[in-house]
């Protein structure tokens, strides 16, 4: 069994091979090998100081899965939409259970990021820029979400918790964050243990049951 997050990338891309050789050139191929591209350089980091190249690069990869292009406005769709969408059509074609296993394994962790108030969108409505100190925290969603494991509700708890994770990286893409700040070491270092874990459990179910579905139009496909 592959232990190591690079050993199980190798191995993902082993599994793969066989759609591989009828797939070629299609684009549900190009998603797998551009997310596994991705992923490959974040093994690489260590995360001990290079959190925030970790997220980007992981994020990145979750990106090449789930953007879809739109045609009429020669453009990418919105990215939050397009990944609420591929979360819940990925967990419905997941007859094995992989993903409800990752998010039941790290449901201590899934909390954490969920009780974190500065990771809440909604949370920062209520902050003023012009005042130094936080707004009043509002109810935690650990505690709606604690009673979604229970009732299996893995769509819901991969939407929230993926909520979080995004506006982390917005922070970080966006210039809305320092570089190795102290501020954030914590929520980064969770969310960045999730998605080493949920991303290719996205790309087993991928070669598992998602290798023959239409996943949209390809962004930027490569031009020959």
């Amino acid at each position: 069994m592959p232990e190591t997050p690079r050993e199980i990338i190798i191995q993902l891309r082993r599994q793969w091979k066989p759609h591989k050789r009828y797939l070629a050139d299609h684009p549900t191929a190009i998603r797998f090998h551009r997310a596994c591209s991705w992923l490959d350089a974040a093994t690489q980091l260590n995360p001990e100081n290079a959190a925030d190249q970790i997220m980007i690069l992981q994020w990145t990869a979750f990106n090449a899965l789930y953007g879809v292009w739109n045609p009429e406005r020669h453009e990418a769709f919105p990215d939050r939409q397009s990944w609420k969408d591929f979360v819940t059509r990925i967990i419905s074609i997941d007859s094995d259970d992989t993903l409800a296993a990752i998010l039941n394994r790290n449901r201590i962790r899934i909390l954490s990021i969920l009780a974190n108030d500065y990771l809440d969108r909604i949370y920062w409505n209520y902050v003023d820029p012009s005042d130094p100190r936080p707004a009043a925290p509002r109810p935690s969603m650990n505690r709606r979400a604690l009673p979604w494991f229970l009732e299996q509700r893995w769509i819901a708890i991969a939407d929230a918790v993926l909520d979080r994770i995004y506006l982390l990286r917005c922070q970080l893409i966006h210039g809305a964050a320092t570089h190795g700040s102290r501020l954030n070491r914590e929520p980064l270092q969770e969310s960045n243990a999730l998605l080493q874990e949920l991303i290719p459990g996205f790309l087993q179910v991928w070669i598992d049951r998602g290798a023959r579905e239409d996943w949209g139009l390809l962004c930027y496909p490569p031009l020959h």
